[in-house]
Formats: structure tokens, C-alpha cells, sequence
């Protein structure tokens, strides 16, 4: 079934399947070898964003299990960030050459592309320690699975949804105010996290009325990918900075430092004409509306 609550079920039935749906999932593509290794890294590490989202959004009815179960998904997919960062970075630096070719030459690109590539090289190339963490995440997580079963909201749920949707809605809200403020790197990274809580429970309450809550979600999607780059951009930056011998010299990091910055001014630009609009509302105001299409969804049945 879809990654949403659904109307003909109880919130806790829905939350149980929900969590099992993408634990499964997760588990089956893990271990399905015709998939190459980053992808079933990408899509586990996907995985596991959505489960603590939607534990994120419950939280409140949770009580002591939501630290414990939101830790436990944690530590497993920290476990894959190592190798899930270094394929992200060589991505990101491939868009960054092709859309810079003016400003960028071959040689210089060549270099940094092959420096990021050994980096990558360096971490799969211990087969034994990535076997050995692949191994350790499969056995967290299935941990993780077995306990779905005891998952439960206390209330009913409805009270701690609409929580949990406010919550994560006024941190977004607050952390773009704090990026524009402070335009560090950290703080930006920090807004893309809040926008992706809040675009992950979009999609858990997307049958609240479909048409909308979709178009809504889109945007939010497109307002996280916005900062999503911005943020593997300041990463590669920060990569080269490190180490600059390893990515042709001083001169050819600071060229391509220098382009990544610019690009990171028009993805912020972007994503403050973006975010303007999508928490204009209040966090009162937002939840007010919620609490309105849940009744109009309810009453539906």
C-alpha cells in the first residue's frame, strides 16, 4: 500500500503498516544482489528517513519508545552514510561540471572527478569492512522490524499527528529564518532536514485530500531538492578545501570552489522565493487547516 495513512484503518494499524511496508521493503532490496551496491545503499538509506519520519510525526504519542526506536534507525543508517556521501559528492560533482563547462576546463574537472573517485575507491575497496557494515545494518534493522509490532500511539493518534505535523511544520518556519540569518552552510543543512520532515508527513497525510496535499508536496519536494544541492555543493567544497593535493592543487580547488559558491547563491535565492510561499501560513494557521480536512476526511467515510 501507498506511504500514507489510509481512511478505512486505525492510526495505529496504519503506523504498524506503514513501518513494516518500508522495513520489508528495505530488507528485500538489501539483500538482492542484481542491484548494484550504491543502489541498495541509496534506497536504504532512503528508507530509513522515511520510517523516522513518520516516527517523527507520532512522536508525542510515542512516549519513551519514539527516542529509542528513532535512535535505533538512526545508528543502522549511519552505518551506510560513509559510503552513501562519497557517491553523492561524485553526483553532485558531475552536475556542477556540466552545468559550469564555460567556466570550468576539462583538465581541471578530470582531476577533481578522479580524486573524488579514489576517495570512493578507498572506502568499497575494503570489501571485508563493507561486508562487515552491510551485515551489521541488516541485522539492525531486521531488530528494528521485529519490534513494529509493539508500536503504539497512545489517544487514538489523531491528537499526536496533528502535533507532529505542527511541530515539524514551525521548525521549518524557524530554521529558514535562522539560514537567511546566519547563511552558514550548517544552518542550511539544517532547514533541508526540516523540510524533509515536513515533506515526509505531506505524504503520510496525503489522502487527507489528495489533489492538494500532492501539488503541496511537490513543492515541498522541490524546495528540499533545492537545498539538497546547495548542501552537497558546500560538502565537495568543504572535501576540497580539506586536502587540496589530492584534487590538482590550490588553483584548481579554488576555481572550483569559486564556481560551487555561485551556483549555492542562485539554489539559495531559489529556495527563499520557494520557502516564502510555502510557510507563509502561521504553524497555528497550518494546523488549523489540517485539523479541517481531517474532519472533512473523516466525515467522508
Amino acid at each position: 500500500m501507498a506511504y500514507a495513512f489510509q481512511i478505512d484503518e486505525p492510526i495505529n494499524q496504519g503506523l504498524r503498516r506503514i513501518a513494516a511496508e518500508q522495513l520489508d521493503e528495505l530488507l528485500a532490496e538489501h539483500q538482492d544482489e542484481s542491484i548494484p551496491v550504491h543502489g541498495r545503499v541509496h534506497s536504504a538509506r532512503k528508507r530509513c528517513k522515511k520510517v523516522r519520519g513518520l516516527l517523527r510525526l507520532v512522536r508525542s504519542g510515542l512516549g519513551p519508545m519514539y527516542c529509542e526506536e528513532n535512535e535505533a534507525v538512526r545508528d543502522a543508517g549511519r552505518l551506510l552514510s560513509a559510503m552513501r556521501d562519497s557517491q553523492t559528492m561524485i553526483d553532485a560533482f558531475k552536475k556542477l561540471a556540466t552545468q559550469s563547462q564555460s567556466a570550468l576546463d576539462e583538465a581541471t574537472a578530470i582531476i577533481v572527478r578522479d580524486g573524488l573517485l579514489l576517495r570512493q575507491h578507498a572506502i568499497f575497496g575494503d570489501t571485508t569492512a563493507v561486508n562487515d557494515r552491510l551485515r551489521e545494518f541488516r541485522e539492525r534493522i531486521s531488530a528494528a522490524r521485529q519490534r513494529v509490532d509493539d508500536w503504539r500511539i497512545a489517544g487514538g493518534g489523531r491528537a499526536a499527528i496533528l502535533a507532529g505535523a505542527e511541530r515539524t511544520y514551525a521548525r521549518g518556519r524557524q530554521s529558514m529564518a535562522t539560514a537567511y540569518d546566519e547563511q552558514s552552510a550548517d544552518a542550511f543543512h539544517q532547514w533541508r532536514k526540516r523540510v524533509k520532515d515536513h515533506w515526509t508527513h505531506v505524504l503520510l497525510l496525503e489522502e487527507l485530500w489528495q489533489p492538494i496535499m500532492t501539488a503541496y508536496g511537490d513543492q515541498m519536494k522541490r524546495l528540499s531538492d533545492l537545498l539538497g544541492d546547495d548542501h552537497d555543493l558546500a560538502v565537495i567544497a568543504a572535501e576540497l578545501q580539506a586536502t587540496p593535493s589530492d584534487f590538482g592543487g590550490a588553483d584548481a580547488v579554488a576555481t572550483v570552489v569559486a564556481i560551487a559558491e555561485r551556483q549555492r547563491e542562485h539554489l539559495q535565492i531559489d529556495a527563499q522565493k520557494l520557502g516564502e510561499r510555502l510557510y507563509a501560513s502561521t504553524p497555528k494557521q497550518f494546523t488549523r487547516r489540517l485539523r479541517g480536512l481531517w474532519r472533512a476526511w473523516k466525515k467522508s467515510a
